[in-house]
């Protein structure tokens, strides 16, 4: 289930939008580049970001192991 506010969810989507850039997304949103920071842990991105970049790699690696 999502727990995330729809104000996190925004904040998550213009950043996303916005090359991962946390100046980038506040000056579009019109608030600190603290709050956006505040958001994106709060709404634990940072946790779904690295899980997805991990198992990306372990996959990446057995994709290059089915050909050695």
């Amino acid at each position: 289930m999502d727990k995330k506010t729809k104000r996190q969810r925004e904040i998550i989507s213009s950043y996303i939008k916005s090359e991962e850039n946390q100046y980038k997304t506040a000056d579009k949103l019109k608030i600190s580049q603290s709050s956006v920071n505040k958001a994106l842990i709060g709404s634990g991105f940072y946790s779904y970001q690295n899980g997805i970049e991990t198992v990306s790699n372990f996959l990446s690696g057995i994709k290059g192991e089915q050909y050695v």
